[in-house]
């Protein structure tokens, strides 16, 4: 069983909710960042799709599956900008890149 939460990306409405930020990035920045998340975003699909086909082959062929269910989700861009402000880092992809180590993630829970 996978659950996920996905988070769709509107350039403007993302800007309407960064206007909390002290340090608002500009629109190359921001253009960089949805680009970055679309790559977690996808690295985070690529992952559990290898995790859901081992589910699956446990399932088929033997008779204990470690797999109880898996979870996954992704930080959202408001919530990934004000972490890094709240950190004190610059609010620059290549700063998230290096500082933040949460912006995607896979919880895989096993059977005992």
């Amino acid at each position: 069983m996978i659950l996920e939460r996905p988070n769709v990306i509107n350039l403007r409405k993302l800007q309407a909710q960064l206007g909390g930020l002290k340090n608002r990035p500009d629109i190359d920045q921001l253009s960089k960042m949805i680009k970055m998340f679309q790559l977690y975003q996808a690295g985070q699909k690529e992952i559990s799709t290898k995790l859901e086909n081992l589910d699956s082959e446990f399932q088929v062929n033997y008779d204990y599956n470690p797999i109880h269910h898996m979870e996954s989700r992704m930080k959202d861009v408001q919530s990934l900008l004000q972490k890094a402000e709240r950190k004190g880092y610059e609010l620059t992809v290549e700063s998230i890149e290096k500082n933040i180590y949460d912006i995607a993630g896979i919880r895989v829970i096993t059977n005992y």
